[in-house]
C-alpha cells in the first residue's frame, strides 16, 4: 500500500496494486464525510477482488464544505504517472461518493467506466452540521457548481426534523429522506450527464431511507440511454435493498446502520443480500467493461 499526501500529490489516498485487470485502475471515492480509515474499509471488497485500487478520501482533516473535483483530476494524473499513459481509469462510490463519481465522470474524460451506488443526480448545497453552507457540496475550478439550496433548513432545521418525526412514511429512521423530499431540487443543479462518455453501472434501492436514489437512478438512465450513447449502461434497483450498496461494512458499522435505517430494521436479510449482490455486480461490471 502507498499513501499519498494532499500537499505533495493534490489528494489524500491509498494505492493498492492488483493483478485482476492490468489495463485498469479503479478510483474508489469515499463518502463526503468518511475518514481515510472508513473509506479504506468501504473499499475492501474491490481490493480483495484483486483490482488495482486507489482509495480517495474526500474528507481530509480541516476540509471546508466544498470537496474539490480536482482531487479526482490529480488522482487520475497520479495513476497515469505510476502505471503508464495507457492505463484505463474506472471510478465508483456510494451516496456522496456516487455524487462525486458522477460529477467527475461528466468532466474528466479519462474516466471511462463508472459504478454509482445510491446516487443523486443534482448538486446540493453543502452543510456545516445542520446549517446550510452557502456553497455547493462539490466545487470545480476553485468555485461553486450550480446547486440546490437547502431552503428547508434555512426555515429552521429543528422544525423540519420534528415534522419528519411525525410524518407518515418517514419517522426517526427516515429523516434524511424527508428533508430531501420536502426540499426538492432546482433545474440548474442537475448534473450535465450528457457530457459523460463512459460505461456506467447504476445501483439503487426502492424507497431509499436517506435520499431519493431510486428516482435519481431512473433519471440518470433515461438521460443517457439514448441511441446516440455508445457505451454500456446497466441499471439495477433492488426492491428490498437499502442505502448501503457497493461497499464493505464492518460489523461495528453494520450495527449502527441496522439501528439507524428503517430498511435494515424491517428486512435485514434482504438488505444484506442486496449489499452482497451490489458488490458482485460491480466486480463483474468492471471485469466486462469495454474500457474503450
Amino acid at each position: 500500500m502507498e499513501r499519498t499526501e494532499l500537499e505533495r500529490d493534490g489528494f489524500i489516498g491509498c494505492f493498492f496494486s492488483g493483478t485482476r485487470r492490468p489495463d485498469m485502475a479503479v478510483i474508489r471515492a469515499g463518502d463526503l464525510n468518511e475518514s481515510m480509515e472508513q473509506a479504506l474499509e468501504s473499499s475492501q471488497f474491490l481490493i480483495d477482488a484483486g483490482f488495482t485500487v486507489l482509495v480517495l478520501c474526500l474528507c481530509p482533516e480541516g476540509r471546508r464544505s466544498a470537496v474539490p473535483a480536482e482531487y479526482a483530476e490529480h488522482a487520475v494524473k497520479w495513476l497515469r504517472e505510476r502505471l503508464g499513459e495507457n492505463i484505463r481509469t474506472a471510478m465508483t462510490g456510494t451516496s456522496g461518493g456516487a455524487l462525486y463519481t458522477l460529477t467527475c465522470a461528466c468532466f474528466i474524460p479519462e474516466i471511462v467506466c463508472a459504478a454509482v451506488c445510491s446516487p443523486f443526480d443534482h448538486m446540493m448545497e453543502g452543510t456545516a452540521g445542520r446549517r446550510p453552507a452557502g456553497s455547493s457540496v462539490i466545487s470545480r475550478g476553485g468555485g461553486d457548481m450550480p446547486f440546490t439550496p437547502w431552503d428547508v433548513l434555512r426555515k429552521g432545521s429543528a422544525g423540519a426534523f420534528v415534522k419528519g418525526l411525525f410524518s407518515k412514511g418517514y419517522g426517526p429512521h427516515r429523516l434524511p429522506r424527508y428533508i430531501f423530499d420536502i426540499n426538492g431540487t432546482v433545474p440548474e443543479s442537475a448534473l450535465p450527464l450528457e457530457k459523460m462518455n463512459c460505461d456506467i453501472l447504476i445501483l439503487a434501492s426502492e424507497n431509499d431511507d436517506v435520499l431519493p436514489a431510486e428516482e435519481a437512478a431512473r433519471r440518470i438512465e433515461e438521460a443517457i440511454r439514448t441511441p446516440d450513447y455508445p457505451h454500456l449502461v446497466v441499471t439495477r434497483i433492488y426492491e428490498h435493498g437499502s442505502h448501503i450498496l457497493g461497499c464493505t461494512i464492518s460489523e461495528k458499522r453494520m450495527n449502527k446502520v441496522s439501528r439507524s435505517l428503517k430498511a435494515w430494521r424491517l428486512r435485514p436479510k434482504e438488505c444484506a443480500e442486496a449489499l452482497a449482490d451490489s458488490q458482485r455486480l460491480i466486480i463483474e461490471f468492471f471485469d466486462r467493461a469495454s474500457m474503450i
